[in-house]
């Protein structure tokens, strides 16, 4: 089972694929559980041994701009990353309580770069993850694409560290160290 973020609801989605790093795909056998912005899914195959540390301490407090940040994505096979900085949560007042936010980019045609092929008639859309100071801090809440592609804001992403209790409230979660 893998715990996955960025979805209103798992079961509307019409096809999840998840894509490891080293490119091995991993059918989603069915939704097991679900506590919004999170689920947990069942995989036809395994991730393999490691596990994502829970400790509430091994997150990133969001206190202060990080310059140490990225976004990872695939895009097509490659999984790639793009440099960023997260901003501190003050300054994301919007969803500060559970999101975090990171500068505009104004790289052209950024959101199909790492979102989505279209803002109108998507054929896919992907859920890039955060990372900072080396360490996945969240999921895709809102890319603030606009209809040329562009980001017409600042990007937001669901903090995990947020949602940690009700992730480990999750009955299917394991956790060897919360």
């Amino acid at each position: 089972m893998v715990l996955v973020g960025g979805y209103e609801d798992p079961s509307d989605t019409p096809a999840i694929r998840l894509t490891d790093y080293k490119l091995q795909v991993h059918p989603v056998a069915k939704t097991v559980s679900f506590s919004e912005p999170f689920a947990v899914l069942k995989t036809c195959v395994p991730f393999g041994p490691a596990r994502f540390n829970l400790t509430e301490s091994e997150f990133f407090d969001f206190q202060a701009d990080n310059t140490d940040a990225a976004i990872i994505y695939f895009e097509g096979n490659s999984l790639k990353s793009k440099s960023t900085t997260v901003k501190d949560s003050t300054i994301c007042n919007l969803y500060s309580e559970f999101g975090a936010c990171i500068t505009q980019d104004e790289t052209i045609d950024i959101c199909k770069m790492y979102y989505t092929d279209s803002y109108y008639y998507p054929t896919f859309v992907r859920e890039p993850a955060l990372v900072v100071n080396g360490r996945v801090q969240g999921t895709m809440l809102d890319p603030s694409c606009n209809e040329y592609d562009d980001n017409s804001n600042k990007g937001w992403f669901y903090r995990i560290s947020a949602f940690r209790t009700d992730i480990l409230s999750m009955p299917e979660v394991i956790i060897d160290n919360p």
